[in-house]
């Protein structure tokens, strides 16, 4: 007997722009022929002096950033931005309950902040893939520039 899986959504929190781009194409590879729908999600956290509706860079901005990444990428995916006080706390109430979620890591001795993401997510109810990144683009001249450009 096959089991066959279909996913109806998957989601991908914006960490770095490199880790996510990873996250982006490691999601289309996984899932070619099961047509999910990725969600790209960031959170523009807003420092607590401000009114949480007015933050101090727009959530305009930070759209723009993730559209070329999505562009860049190659994947059809939709683009969402969070206004919130606390990343790791609204990704996991954004997410519906029990949602497949991307987190793309490099390996170190410590917990990165990916790790803590997705054991926060966990937490929450979701099932998290965290993905090892082995290879650096920052070690490429062309590569930091090519992602200086989407900053």
């Amino acid at each position: 007997m096959i089991l066959v899986l279909m996913l109806a959504e998957l989601f991908i929190p914006l960490t770095t722009f490199e880790l996510t781009l990873a996250a982006l194409e490691a999601a289309a590879e996984l899932s070619e022929g099961m047509l999910p729908a990725i969600t790209l999600l960031a959170v523009n956290v807003v420092p607590r002096p401000l009114p949480l509706h007015l933050p101090d860079v727009p959530p305009q901005h930070l759209g723009g950033q993730l559209l070329r990444l999505v562009a860049r990428s190659g994947v059809s995916a939709n683009v969402a931005v969070i206004l919130a006080r606390d990343r790791n706390l609204a990704l996991a109430r954004a997410i519906p309950l029990g949602s497949l979620v991307f987190v793309a890591t490099r390996y170190r001795w410590w917990t990165t902040a990916e790790e803590s993401l997705a054991q926060t997510l966990r937490r929450h109810g979701h099932k998290v893939t965290l993905l090892d990144y082995p290879r650096p683009l920052s070690d490429s001249r062309v590569a930091r520039s090519e992602l200086c450009r989407i900053s």
